[in-house]
């Protein structure tokens, strides 16, 4: 599963609601939180969510399929990978909807 980041502002937009309540979904379900460098709180999505933000993205830019968006995560993963020493593997990042959709 990657692992995907967002402001509270961000998540407020994917869920489109406000702040206060971004606030409650992060509390509520729960997700990690962490205050990033620029002083920001950022959630980390959980499966669900991930889910709904990558189908948001599809719709948001029709033009690319679903095979496009996994080549472009599998290429961020192995970069960051290859930064950290980790090995790069074949279906990191997929959740299983997507491999059955491929």
């Amino acid at each position: 599963m990657p692992q995907i980041w967002l402001t509270l502002d961000e998540l407020g937009t994917m869920m489109d609601c406000d702040l206060e309540s971004a606030h409650e979904i992060a509390v509520r379900t729960p997700l990690t939180r962490r205050r990033s460098r620029d002083g920001r709180v950022r959630v980390k999505l959980n499966g669900a969510l991930t889910e709904v933000f990558l189908d948001a993205l599809l719709r948001q830019r029709p033009a690319q399929n679903l095979d496009t968006c996994i080549e472009a995560l599998r290429s961020v993963g192995s970069q960051m990978a290859s930064q950290h020493g980790a090995p790069p593997r074949a279906d990191r990042g997929l959740g299983q909807s997507a491999r059955q959709a491929r």
